[in-house]
């Protein structure tokens, strides 16, 4: 009974971070939808929107990544995402007193650095609520989250805009004057509240497969394991981190940052319709991309055949390349989103590769740092998706309907720049491995073997 209870508990644990998973992924798309409203407020263009109101995010999340990392490595994970939740709430509502646009970019800088201290936090409750026979399927989950609260951000946001636009400027004592698309992130704001009242509900987890004797992790005793597996392994993720996130830049970061204003000039489709069947694509693919990667990762795993899961990361990024060429050069809608379909789901599937290779490879105890450097190549990959798309329409297509030309560059060098670099992954990945699994090392080099990979005292 006391096993169901604690199944129990696990699975809800995973169900409320995945519900403040969605409330942050809110955050993050609607913007897409307010392209318009927000040049028009502050007088800017593409390239200034994209910097302003989307890298900002992005570069708000690299600030203090590494250092929530580091948090969520040693403390109580749930009071550290707890106190992240807390402060992305009051982020997302200093946006209604953004009267400039310096103001605007400051106050989605802070929602970033926010949404950075709790990352880590996340992943790691998902993984010690799990054992590992059932984990890949599991933490396939870190994320999904996001991709629902994506597309509800996307389909959400256009009605909420639509009602403000009826509603009108209001005027608040305290705040002053408020903009309809202001009221998205009021409506953000609410989303925050409700999800920190659920981080209060759950336990902190038992930490699993910690390599180092200490009875309580503490900070230095985690700053130097991560220096020894960087020793080891800083190669593996050197290579692997830039190749997901381009692909994830050069596909996801673009789609959700562009596709509605796109649909609007190419094909004529209204933003507010674009976004809402957009946010249905994201939810959907974005997911099942996910859960298929993961259980792809866990059936490697459950039959013993966890070293081949490398060789399988530059399919994926491979098959995407034609589709990420073709959907912005689709002569018609319809066909345009089916092929934009399938670009996605094969980003979810690498998405979840990637998941999985930070349980499968990463120490406990310094899980969380690694996270914390995938958030510098996250930016980057911000600015790929976003900047730079926005800049070569711009500068080289003369901007408008140039977004076609644009997104197809840009996909296109992302998705064959990934499959490339993930071949280089394979054998780091298993050497990485084969230095946690006490199973695999076993079976890789014996005694000598693991006395050589044993941390030194």
């Amino acid at each position: 009974m006391q096993k169901e209870e604690q199944f129990r508990a696990n699975w809800y644990a995973a169900a409320v971070v995945l519900a403040y998973e969605c409330a942050c992924g809110v955050d993050i798309a609607q913007v897409s939808v307010l392209v318009k409203p927000i040049e028009r407020t502050y007088g800017i263009g593409d390239t200034e929107f994209a910097a302003i109101a989307v890298s900002s995010l992005y570069l708000g999340r690299t600030v203090l990544y590494y250092a929530g990392g580091v948090l969520a490595d040693t403390y109580n994970r749930r009071n550290v995402l707890l106190a992240s939740g807390i402060l992305w709430t009051l982020a997302a509502l200093s946006v209604t007193f953004a009267a400039h646009s310096w103001q605007l970019f400051a106050s989605r800088l802070l929602s970033g650095i926010a949404l950075s201290l709790g990352g880590a936090s996340i992943f790691h409750i998902l993984v010690d609520s799990f054992s590992r026979s059932r984990r890949s399927i599991a933490i396939s989950l870190f994320g999904v989250g996001v991709q629902v609260g994506l597309g509800l951000g996307l389909a959400l946001c256009g009605g909420i805009v639509a009602v403000a636009d009826r509603i009108g400027p209001l005027v608040v004592p305290g705040i002053g004057r408020v903009l309809p698309w202001q009221l998205c992130f009021v409506f953000v704001a609410a989303l925050g509240v409700a999800v920190c009242c659920l981080l209060f509900t759950i336990r902190e987890p038992t930490r699993l497969e910690v390599r180092h004797a200490h009875d309580k992790p503490n900070v230095l005793e985690s700053l130097r394991t991560f220096f020894w597996y960087s020793r080891r392994h800083g190669l593996l993720w050197a290579i692997f981190l830039p190749a997901n996130y381009a692909f994830v830049g050069g596909v996801i970061v673009a789609i959700q940052t562009w596709q509605p204003t796109f649909a609007a000039r190419v094909y004529h489709v209204p933003v507010g319709t674009a976004a809402a069947i957009l946010g249905t694509l994201i939810a959907v693919t974005l997911s099942a991309g996910r859960l298929v990667g993961g259980a792809v990762a866990q059936t490697l795993v459950n039959r013993g055949n966890a070293d081949l899961l490398p060789r399988t990361f530059a399919y994926f990024p491979a098959a995407a390349l034609v589709f990420t060429i073709a959907y912005p050069l689709a002569p018609s809608y319809p066909l345009s989103l089916g092929l934009m379909t399938v670009a996605l789901l094969s980003a979810g599937i690498v998405a979840a590769f990637q998941v999985n290779a930070i349980q499968d490879t990463v120490p406990n105890e310094v899980r969380g740092q690694i996270l914390g450097f995938f958030s510098i190549v996250d930016f980057i990959s911000s600015l790929i998706g976003s900047a730079l798309v926005a800049y070569i329409s711009d500068r080289f297509f003369g901007g408008g309907a140039g977004l076609r030309y644009s997104l197809a560059i840009v996909g296109a060098t992302c998705s064959a720049g990934a499959a490339i670099a993930f071949l280089f992954c394979v054998r780091p990945y298993q050497a990485a491995r084969r230095d946690l699994d006490p199973d695999a090392t076993a079976r890789f080099g014996g005694r000598a073997e693991q006395a050589a990979l044993t941390l030194p005292s």
